[in-house]
């Protein structure tokens, strides 16, 4: 059988014909070789024979954690391996104990000289997770959730609010070159450097994504290889859309809602007219959204071992409800130059909690078919409903899994920017 191929720089559905949206795929079929999926490498524990010469001090503590990342009260301690239960499906909100892994490797042979053994493999009765019994945070997760937190959980709730991450490289504004620093791990960076972020990669990248996500669903609805359970299945829809993008007449300024008209008046681009991004559906024409966006915040994360870094943004999406004929009525008597039309042909896969968009964007599209630039993004979409319940958890010290679910959500960003072929 044939292997499809992206013709006219489209994506590629999963099944080769083109699944529209809404229509979700339960069991896709294959049509081309997918890539192999890489495993993780795991280290044993680097242990430290030295001895103490001296009584250790109590190192002075300069700050108190943030409340999310406090121990939680009334928490069980951690289950023995024996008693994980992996994949409840009971519930669409799969906690992260239970949430799917990578495929563990094959088993290794009786006579294989050196055995590999894992961390977790010696976590039985006879073992404890470190010399306290805990598990330290790791640092990019900690700041990672405390940043959600602070602009999501701690925002106001009537916000409406978007947590994405997008797959790109870091730039030097100067240079428009890929970042260069001695560094030798992934590292979130301060606001001081002169850095532009580009979300946008190959065609060679898009394709070679298509084919790792479309295999990621096929192993999905199938069971895991170490103990024969269900997975939880990855959902799958192919949108064709248009955005176009207005400004917004005068006249309408002061109806929006008051929190709308406040939030910009505080941002840093209240000295703009706000802009409105209307989206149709390329097959009907039908306007299937209104708003006003707005990035709030971000933090750039740049990876110097692998072939791109990502950047984790916290956005507000204003619904408005006004008329595109007004809209297009004020852009035409001021003679001002409506932005660029984007044509995106857009593939979702979307697992627990987090959506994953692979999608072509053709900017500047014409009448007759034509386009300015193409380009192809990768982002990884958190729900927020999801974030902002487990953060309230927390801030009424209750039982949560707050920084869990932001781990996910990490792991999926990192899965992603890993596995990204070098050029």
């Amino acid at each position: 059988m044939a292997r499809p191929s992206l013709e006219d720089n489209a994506a590629v559905p999963i099944d080769g014909t083109g699944v529209e949206a809404h229509q979700h795929v339960q069991h896709p079929q294959s049509r081309h070789a997918s890539p192999p999926v890489p495993h993780g490498i795991k280290r044993a524990a680097d242990v430290d024979n030295s001895a103490c010469d001296h009584e250790p001090k109590r190192p002075k503590t300069t700050q108190a954690p943030p409340i999310w990342a406090q121990v939680k009260r009334g928490l069980p301690p951690m289950k023995k391996r024996s008693q994980l239960q992996p994949n409840g499906y009971k519930s669409r909100q799969i906690k992260p104990s239970q949430a799917s892994t990578e495929s563990q490797p094959a088993p290794v042979p009786h006579k294989q000289p050196r055995a590999q053994v894992s961390y977790n493999s010696i976590l039985d009765d006879s073992y404890e997770r470190s010399f306290r019994d805990v598990v330290p945070t790791e640092d990019l997760n900690y700041q990672i959730a405390d940043f959600i937190y602070r602009r999501v959980v701690q925002a106001n709730p009537g916000l409406p609010l978007e947590i994405e991450a997008k797959v790109g490289r870091i730039v030097e504004k100067g240079s428009n070159e890929r970042l260069r620093l001695a560094l030798q791990n992934e590292v979130i960076l301060g606001p001081e450097y002169n850095i532009a972020f580009e979300s946008q990669m190959t065609e060679a990248n898009h394709k070679f994504m298509n084919e790792y996500l479309n295999e990621s669903v096929l192993l999905s609805h199938k069971p895991r290889t170490s103990d024969g359970k269900p997975r939880i299945n990855i959902q799958y829809i192919h949108h064709r859309e248009a955005d176009a993008f207005y400004d917004l007449p005068p006249a309408e300024i002061s109806k929006l809602d008051p929190m709308v008209t406040q939030f910009l008046q505080s941002s840093a681009r209240s000295s703009h007219n706000p802009k409105i991004r209307v989206t149709r559906d390329l097959r009907t024409g039908e306007v299937i959204a209104k708003v006003i966006k707005a990035r709030i915040d971000d933090r750039n994360v740049f990876c110097p071992n692998w072939q791109f870094d990502w950047r984790v943004s916290v956005s507000v999406e204003f619904p408005w409800d006004g008329s595109v004929e007004a809209l297009e009525e004020y852009a035409a008597s001021q003679k001002v130059r409506r932005g660029p039309s984007r044509n995106k042909d857009r593939l979702s896969y979307t697992h627990q909690f987090c959506r994953v968009d692979l999608t072509q964007v053709k900017v500047g599209v014409q009448a007759g078919g034509g386009f300015d630039s193409i380009s192809h993004e990768l982002e990884v979409e958190m729900d927020v409903p999801t974030v902002r319940n487990e953060g309230q958890l927390v801030g009424r010290g209750q039982p949560n899994h707050y920084s869990e679910y932001v781990k996910v959500f990490v792991d999926n960003v990192r899965l992603l920017a890993k596995n990204m072929p070098r050029d």
